[in-house]
């Protein structure tokens, strides 16, 4: 997978968190200790109808976002990273998706050394 696609994902569930933060706030600034189910037993079931989804919420958190802070790709794990901070202000930086979409390995790689210089 093109890191493009990742980071669009990634920055399309960005955006939409910023806009509904407010339902969306606990999934992201739970500690893995107050999630009630270990990370390996995530509760998220597709097929769960809404009112039982509703209820396992309280038990998860978007263990994803913490793993791809961890990504091989750094321009993957940077974007990671903005989860990690209060984005939910007004004045917040807002990112466009569309911006990642040309993103490709040799780009990737190409920013990344530049920012080691």
């Amino acid at each position: 997978t093109e890191p493009g696609t990742v980071l669009w994902l990634m920055s399309a569930a960005h955006m939409l968190i910023q806009k509904h933060h407010s339902h969306c706030q606990e999934l992201l600034h739970r500690s893995p200790e107050e999630a009630a189910t270990p990370l390996a037993e995530d509760p998220f079931d597709l097929e769960a109808p809404l009112h039982v989804a509703s209820e396992r919420m309280a038990k998860t958190s978007l263990w994803e976002v913490r793993l791809l802070q961890r990504h091989h790709v750094v321009a993957v794990a940077t974007l990671a990273k903005l989860f990690l901070k209060p984005f939910f202000k007004p004045t917040s930086r807002k990112l466009d998706p569309e911006d990642f979409l040309d993103q490709s390995f040799e780009k990737s790689f190409e920013q990344a050394l530049k920012t080691a210089e």
